[in-house]
């Protein structure tokens, strides 16, 4: 590898811009969260540049496992292959995109959460459970306002709304079809109502779907149940399909 930043090699070459913004993530992390950059550093092998194919296809950025897991000690003397929010990988970044700092912050995100991190989300499907968790953290390195202009031009299906956006539709695991889901100020998802799309009759009682929520209703929530009772909630954003 040519560099490094803070100790994690880049294989970028001709890229200022694009290492200049890995070095702003990387050393306000390190500078603020040792903690987390002691693990990021751990992870990560080393910065690369998506494919041209890749790039074409939209991808601002991704998180990439590769590699064989590493052999760990079990605590009864034996060995095991780590778990997979362990395993080590390589960060790529897509050099035409919107806001570097945004993407980098973000992939970083990923190679930061955990499986305990992810399902804290109790998000509605493990895709957006990833993504809010990778968001997770970058607002709590300090990326929130990149975060949220960079929010602007994301893919809808892909990435789920931020805190005090409006809410996203999406079907998952609390509920049978689609319905409407809000993001508080620690990423933790809540069902706020039915979704019915314009081709849909039927419409499920709300109570089924309270009954199985995730947290507790908010007071706000709980309020508005006979409101929503009485109107049919059409699509306004595309769904990521519940596989």
């Amino acid at each position: 590898m040519d560099h490094d930043h803070a100790g994690i090699a880049c294989s970028i070459d001709d890229g200022a811009d694009i290492c200049a913004a890995i070095d702003t993530v990387v050393t306000a992390i390190r500078d603020k969260h040792s903690e987390d950059f002691v693990r990021l550093r751990d992870r990560v092998r080393h910065f690369e540049l998506l494919t041209t194919a890749e790039c074409e296809e939209g991808t601002m950025g991704e998180w990439r496992v590769t590699g064989m897991p590493r052999m760990v000690t079990t605590p009864w003397g034996g060995e095991e292959p780590e778990d997979q929010d362990q395993r080590r990988g390589v960060v790529l970044v897509n050099p035409a995109t919107v806001d570097l700092i945004a993407t980098v912050a973000h992939e970083l995100g990923h190679v930061m959460a955990t499986d305990d991190d992810m399902y804290e989300r109790h998000a509605p499907s493990d895709e957006w459970a990833s993504e809010a968790t990778a968001d997770y953290h970058a607002f709590r390195w300090g990326f929130e306002a990149a975060i949220r202009t960079h929010g602007i031009v994301r893919d809808r299906i892909h990435h789920p709304c931020l805190p005090g956006d409006p809410p996203e539709a999406a079907g998952g695991y609390h509920t049978p079809g689609l319905a409407w889901w809000r993001v508080d100020d620690d990423f933790v998802f809540h069902y706020c109502a039915v979704c019915q799309s314009e081709n849909d009759d039927c419409e499920h009682p709300l109570e089924e779907y309270l009954s199985n929520k995730p947290v507790d209703p908010t007071p706000e929530e709980l309020a508005n149940i006979e409101a929503i009772k009485q109107r049919k909630y059409k699509i306004t954003t595309l769904a990521p399909d519940d596989d």
